[in-house]
């Protein structure tokens, strides 16, 4: 087994739930077109072994503080130990579901298993390795079955980095009660992007400094329905149809300089009628983000001569889908109204009369005046 047994037993519809998330985000349609993964029985098995894999390194990662352990190994050792188990239980129900017979389910299971450990250790070392081709080139061989390191291979690469970013990021109760996502598929769509680390937030699309070519990038991302309906939920909105942004990001004085646009639809309610009302967002957006110290002449670390009109570059990247959230927020009517509806104030029956008149009579009466 990947983890030692351990005697506390996690929720079985908790463990459920964890892996639908992970065979949902495999069975993503852009890992198969955009990627070119092969949509067979053994691609399929290779996207959910790489989530599998990803989120269980997170589990061993925050082991011996995880909620409710006691300071323990055993709430994240019993987590990772069951999904492992549902894991290997649904590849027995779909090899007998395919025909598959009692005598041959052994061995197939067998062979799966020891490609599972192999990818493990495979991306593991490729993770820590210095060298960030290294995980390129573990998932050309097991996800792609080639040899040579294409664009799919650093696309998929790129994608393997920002989860890992992702769910580093989250709290360690958040990942077991599996309230965190996994990144838009929209940065396998994306050339010459790796991140490290990722903001928080509904809409996550990390692009690092060093993966910005010197002539720039081009960004043109489209919020899928979950993510539309998260940031609906966190900007008070009552629906969100439509969420685009276009970004160009561009190298600048040792930071990067992102201009682009943010087009939204939004619903919200009407402060007169109550009614709810399609209201359209168009924002615009020019920002520059720099380290927040840079190496001086003498060798000191010193603020940048732009850094008052500067955003910080945090651990080397930005979060377009930040950004995009961020300035849709910023655009949004925080008084709605319905066209041609005019807010009618009651009758003032007393003009003359001072705003704090009402005031001024208590007081005369508890001073008895």
């Amino acid at each position: 087994m990947i983890l030692p047994v351990f005697q506390r037993s996690p929720d079985r519809r908790n463990i459920h739930a964890l892996y639908g998330m992970i065979v949902a985000q495999a069975r993503s349609a852009v890992f198969y077109t955009d990627c070119r993964v092969p949509d067979t029985v053994q691609g399929r098995f290779e996207l959910i072994v790489l989530h599998l894999v990803l989120l269980l390194r997170r589990l061993a990662r925050g082991d011996e503080r995880w909620p409710g352990s006691g300071g323990g190994r055993s709430a994240a050792g019993a987590l990772g130990q069951h999904l492992f188990d549902l894991f290997c239980r649904d590849l027995d129900a779909n090899l007998r579901e395919m025909g598959v017979g009692d005598l041959a389910v052994p061995r197939h299971m067998r062979r799966f298993g020891e490609a599972f450990y192999g990818r493990q250790a495979a991306y593991h070392a490729a993770l820590a390795a210095a060298d960030s081709r290294e995980l390129e080139r573990a998932i050309a061989r097991n996800i792609l079955d080639v040899e040579n390191v294409d664009d799919r291979a650093a696309r998929l690469a790129r994608y393997a980095r920002a989860a890992v970013a992702v769910l580093d990021a989250e709290a360690d109760d958040a990942v077991a009660a599996g309230k965190f996502a996994f990144p838009s598929t929209e940065v396998l769509r994306m050339r010459n992007h790796r991140s490290e680390k990722s903001r928080a937030g509904p809409w996550r699309v990390p692009v690092a400094l060093e993966d910005v070519a010197e002539t720039g990038e081009r960004f043109d991302l489209t919020a899928d329905a979950d993510t539309r309906d998260a940031v609906a939920r966190m900007a008070g909105l009552n629906d969100l149809p439509r969420l685009q942004a276009s970004f160009d990001v561009r190298r600048h004085d040792g930071g990067l300089r992102v201009t682009g646009h943010v087009s939204a639809t939004v619903g919200q309610v009407c402060v007169v009628t109550l009614e709810v009302l399609a209201n359209e967002v168009e924002e615009d957006i020019d920002l520059l983000f720099v380290p927040k110290l840079a190496a001086g002449r003498n060798g000191k670390t010193e603020a940048p001569e732009n850094w008052d009109e500067a955003e910080p570059l945090v651990g080397g990247q930005i979060d377009l889908g930040a950004l995009a959230t961020e300035f849709l927020i910023l655009g949004l009517d925080p008084y709605p109204r319905k066209a041609g509806v005019i807010f009618e104030p009651p009758p003032d029956t007393a003009p003359d009369e001072k705003p704090f008149a009402a005031l001024a009579v208590l007081k005369k009466d508890r001073d008895g005046r």
